[in-house]
Order: structure tokens, then sequence, then C-alpha cells
């Protein structure tokens, strides 16, 4: 299910290492769009934790696009790492914040699937034995 929701890594992470190394950051800027558009899509189409997982490591993990496009930059000029930098870093914290929100709104989902579905039953009988001691110092 995951890899029909995440686009081939592959394929991305070279198409962004040629953005990167080129002029054209607008170009730079126009692809990460389209790879948040659709990352963020993946993202919020997943329908459990596992899922979500599979798509995070897909979208930040060590061979994803973003993460090898972060390492192309030390082979950049100070400028252009300066011009690229925050591009990049702005669409992983963004990818981020959105697998932060799905997670919750997973876990907020389960738990109240939960607290829907589990009920305490308060007419059966309760123990009749007492709780508690008489106190050490009492008993003197």
């Amino acid at each position: 299910m995951a890899d029909d929701l995440t686009l081939n890594n592959d394929e991305l992470a070279e198409e962004l290492r040629v953005k990167v190394r080129s002029d054209k950051s607008p170009s730079l800027k126009a692809w990460m769009d389209d790879y948040l558009a659709a990352n963020t899509v993946a993202v919020e189409s997943t329908a459990t934790p596992i899922e979500l997982e599979t798509v995070r490591v897909n979208v930040l993990g060590k061979k994803a696009p973003i993460s090898r496009a972060l390492k192309t930059l030390g082979t950049l000029s100070p400028q252009e790492r300066q011009e690229k930098a925050p591009i990049i870093q702005i669409a992983r914290a963004t990818l981020e914040d959105v697998i932060e929100r799905q997670k919750s709104s997973l876990a907020a989902a389960e738990l109240e699937r939960r607290l829907a579905t589990e009920r305490v039953d308060l007419s059966l009988p309760v123990d009749d034995r007492p709780q508690g001691s008489v106190h050490p110092v009492s008993q003197v």
C-alpha cells in the first residue's frame, strides 16, 4: 500500500540532485513544492500507524530524495548552499510536521475507537473483602 503512496525514490533523488546542482533555484523551489504536495497527500492518506511509518521512511529516511539532496549540499559553493539549503530544510520540516500531525490524528482515532468499544460493566458484583488492616501502632 505504501509503495503506491510514494514516488520512486531513486528517480526522484536523481532529479533532485540535478536541480540542486543547477544554477536555477526557482526550478528547485518548484520541484520541491511538487514533491511536498505529492508526499503530503501520501502521508494524509495513510490509515494505520504502520503505513505511516513506511511512508515516513520513504519520504524522510536515509535514502529519501530530501536526505540525498542535503548530502549533495556539501559539494556546492557556500553561496549556492546558502540559497538552496533553506528550500530543502523547509521542505523537510514541513513534511516532518505533516507526519507528526497524521501520527497524532491516527493515535486520537485509535483512542476514540477503543473508548467507544470498551465498556465497564457496573452491574458485576464487587469483592466483599475489606481493604487494608489495622495500623501496628493502633494494635498496641
